[in-house]
């Protein structure tokens, strides 16, 4: 409350955000992320993108910690780990799901000691396309383009088409 008996709003405490029309927090994503057994630390953000506001996912896999490295890891095997570990996350909704996952050694801190969230956004965001895209995870569950083959498959293409 100011001095004139007016509130003065200073925006949200927690981390819950709303992305494409879905209210998401960002803790559960986070929590379900540790969960998996295959990460000791997660932070989940909202960064701009591709022109498009995405969750970012930034993880330190178990194994990679080492103070003093706050660059992301080049994508080659982790990326891997990552696949591995989507199938994991059972306990979240699609739209809760990073589109781009990065590993890290260590997070920039704040001089609390908690993890500096906006120094992890302004790095995904001053990465170029082809960088990034490098840690878009591939979705090993997608099923190739198939051709109708029986006349059923046939009669409801058809019928789809018409709408």
């Amino acid at each position: 409350m100011t001095n004139n008996l007016r509130f003065r709003c200073l925006g949200r405490k927690d981390y819950q955000i709303k992305l494409n029309g879905f209210r998401i927090e960002l803790g559960e994503i986070e929590n379900a992320l540790l969960h998996t057994g295959e990460v000791d630390a997660a932070v989940v953000s909202v960064a701009e993108v591709h022109g498009k506001r995405q969750l970012v996912a930034f993880c330190i896999f178990k194994g990679d910690h080492q103070p003093g490295s706050q660059l992301p890891l080049p994508p080659g095997e982790r990326l891997e780990r990552v696949s591995s570990l989507l199938p994991q996350l059972t306990t979240i909704s699609h739209y809760m799901m990073p589109a781009i996952f990065l590993p890290f050694h260590s997070f920039p801190t704040l001089p609390s000691g908690k993890s500096n969230r906006k120094a992890l956004v302004a790095l995904v965001e001053g990465m170029h396309k082809a960088e990034i895209s490098q840690y878009i995870p591939h979705d090993s569950s997608s099923v190739e383009f198939q051709a109708v083959s029986t006349e059923e498959e046939r009669v409801m293409r058809q019928a789809w088409a018409s709408v």
